[in-house]
């Protein structure tokens, strides 16, 4: 397991600074041992070859395969929001160019009228339970952003759990979760025409499925923790991004995964 290999690299680590202290103790001269030593040590591939891989992943565009990408969302509606957060969905968009993260008020003091999240899904099974993850981030490329009233909207990446991994319906408007998986992206920081990226944290990395599909989406902060904005009339926050069913993969939403595997270290004391 990767926690066994973990283990024995710790143990291979520890083995070797004990043989650099005796080293050091029986000689006097360390500024020319000291290196000389490891150098050896290396050249004989006794000191762990660690090396990182990078691999990405995309969504699937219509029609689907293994994965999906789209929104979902509450329209049409004049609520209070916390009804509208927690409401149902009226609409899911699995085969649409453009995705969106998007609140908008109406003109009725503290009422809100539309609700975006979106859910972006990766078969990750390529990278089997054998490797150790390093790092990870989501990317989305940027369409456009607007502020019109309601102030910054925060974006951050969560889990998501629609019914299906090929196909979105508006009962996934429900399914999306509410502890953040990276550092949330203002409005005001959003980049047109370039990938926009969260830096997955540990929990997010955790998430992260080695033997099928990866299954997050994004949504604003404010909707994760139920907190609503300072309202105005007909106000309205959007970040606008392209989905995997634009034209090409050059602008797909991205899952980009920096691990190390068994076939690709070193472990031998000795060539």
């Amino acid at each position: 397991s990767p926690y066994l290999r973990t283990f024995r690299l710790a143990l291979e680590s520890i083995e070797l600074a004990s043989e650099l202290f005796n080293f050091r103790k029986m000689n006097k001269n360390l500024d020319f041992v000291i290196p000389n030593y490891l150098g050896f040590c290396s050249q004989r591939s006794y000191l762990p070859k660690i090396y990182l891989t990078t691999s990405n992943f995309f969504p699937d565009p219509d029609p689907e395969t293994t994965t999906t990408d789209g929104d979902v969302a509450r329209l049409a509606v004049n609520e209070a929001f916390a009804t509208i957060r927690g409401g149902a969905g009226t609409t899911a968009s699995p085969a649409v160019a453009e995705g969106n993260v998007y609140l908008e008020a109406t003109t009725t003091t503290d009422q809100y009228a539309a609700l975006y999240r979106n859910i972006d899904l990766f078969d990750t099974s390529s990278l089997t339970d054998t490797i150790i993850i390093d790092s990870a981030t989501i990317s989305l490329w940027g369409r456009a952003a607007s502020e019109t009233g309601l102030g910054d909207l925060n974006v951050n990446v969560y889990t998501s759990t629609p019914a299906s991994n090929t196909n979105l319906v508006t009962a996934d408007y429900a399914q999306l979760g509410t502890t953040a998986q990276a550092t949330a992206k203002a409005t005001s920081t959003w980049t047109n025409g370039a990938y926009n990226d969260w830096t997955l944290n540990a929990t997010g990395i955790s998430n992260i499925s080695l033997t099928g599909v990866s299954k997050f989406g994004f949504r604003s902060t404010n909707d994760a923790d139920n907190s609503a904005p300072t309202w105005a009339s007909a106000a309205r926050t959007q970040i606008a991004h392209y989905n995997a069913d634009q034209a090409g993969t050059t602008n797909d939403p991205k899952l980009a995964v920096t691990y190390t595997s068994e076939a690709e270290n070193d472990y031998s004391y000795f060539l």
